[in-house]
This record gives C-alpha cells, sequence and structure tokens, in this order.
C-alpha cells in the first residue's frame, strides 16, 4: 500500500469490503471519485486501456455496461441471421438463373447438326442409329446449357445438337435440346442439308432452298 494512503495506518488488511464498496475503491487502487469512475470505465476498451490487471470497475457501472452490451447483442443476432439466410439463398439461386438465362439464349454454330444420340460406353455411341465414337475432348450440355457427365445421360435417346470434328470425324460438341430448341424447324440433320440451306445466326433459323 502506498505511503500516505488513508487506509495506510490500518496496517496490510486494509479496508473491509463494505467500506471499499461504499467509496467505489476496490483492492490495489487508490480512491477514484464515482465521476471519474463513471466517465472512465463506463466503456472500456482494452485498445485504450491495455494494463488490464490495473482496471477495476465498480460493481454497479459493470453490471449497467454488461446489460447494454447483452441487449446490444441480442438486438444484433436475428439481423445478422437474416442477413446470412438471404447471403445464402442467393448464392443457391445464382446458378439456376445464370443456367436458365444462358439456356434461353443459347447459339448454335452452322456446322451443328440435328440428330438422335445414345451414349453408350465410352466412347461408344449411336448417332442417328450408326455407330459414332466421341472425341476425346467431347463437352455434353444439358438443356440448361450446363456441362453432363456423359455416364449421367448414358442409355438416353437424346436429341441434340452435335458438331463433328473435322480431321477425324468424330463426335466433338453435344448440345441437348430443350423444348423451345426443339420447335425450330427445320434444322438440318446431314452435312448436305446444311451445305444448301441459309443459315440465320442471330434468329438462329434454317431456310431451305
Amino acid at each position: 500500500m502506498l505511503p500516505g494512503h488513508p487506509w495506510a495506518h490500518r496496517g496490510r488488511s486494509g479496508p473491509t469490503a463494505e467500506q471499499r464498496g461504499a467509496q467505489g475503491i476496490w483492492p490495489n487502487t487508490l480512491p477514484v471519485e464515482p465521476a471519474a469512475t463513471l466517465g472512465r470505465f463506463l466503456f472500456h476498451s482494452p485498445w485504450l486501456y491495455t494494463m488490464t490487471c490495473c482496471v477495476h470497475r465498480r460493481p454497479d457501472l459493470a453490471r449497467a455496461a454488461d446489460r447494454r452490451a447483452g441487449l446490444a447483442h441480442r438486438t444484433a443476432r436475428p439481423a445478422a441471421a437474416v442477413g446470412l439466410a438471404f447471403a445464402l439463398a442467393c448464392l443457391v439461386a445464382l446458378p439456376a438463373t445464370a443456367g436458365a438465362q444462358a439456356a434461353a439464349h443459347r447459339t448454335f454454330p452452322a456446322t451443328a447438326l440435328r440428330g438422335e444420340l445414345v451414349l453408350a460406353t465410352l466412347p461408344q455411341a449411336s448417332l442417328n442409329g450408326e455407330p459414332a465414337r466421341l472425341a476425346p475432348g467431347a463437352r455434353i450440355r444439358g438443356e440448361d446449357n450446363l456441362l453432363r457427365l456423359p455416364a449421367a445421360v448414358a442409355g438416353q435417346r437424346l436429341l441434340v445438337h452435335y458438331t463433328i470434328e473435322p480431321t477425324t470425324g468424330l463426335v466433338l460438341d453435344v448440345w441437348i435440346l430443350n423444348t423451345a430448341e426443339r420447335a425450330r424447324e427445320p434444322w438440318p440433320a446431314t452435312p448436305e442439308q446444311a451445305r444448301t440451306w441459309r443459315f440465320d445466326p442471330t434468329a438462329q433459323t434454317w431456310t431451305r432452298p
């Protein structure tokens, strides 16, 4: 205890707990006026008051500060939960929305032919009833324009647009048609038809001669 302290004459034991509480004084601290205690310790930040071992708050002020902190925490939790749920819903809906928009505006090259494709054990397939093979880098896109694994659609009769790799004659790109795309008629099914018909890439339509 410091020399000159009001309780120095009492010995090492110091004042009783009731005396400390009555004057807002806690062990190992000098007497502090209630107004100064309110202004200094009502909001305690460890970034401002780094000597936490020397900081002792009055019980009544500490309880008031804790009640305010608890109220703010309980108020913030529902808002945070709502924000998190909204963010998760947006993340879930984003891929579906992007896939739907891409499928609604798909454009096919002039080399794309229409046919019926049945996938077997890779790379074997059947195209318009004839044996065919998929190219090593073949891509299969579903009705939503997302990539499909060949095993996921194996054995199904699929109405598709497809392209042929010029150098090997293997099936390179495959698009499984959706309802709107199936309704686009006519569409060439052979290379000979594609050479003689006229294609409008903007409208994605073919015109017979």
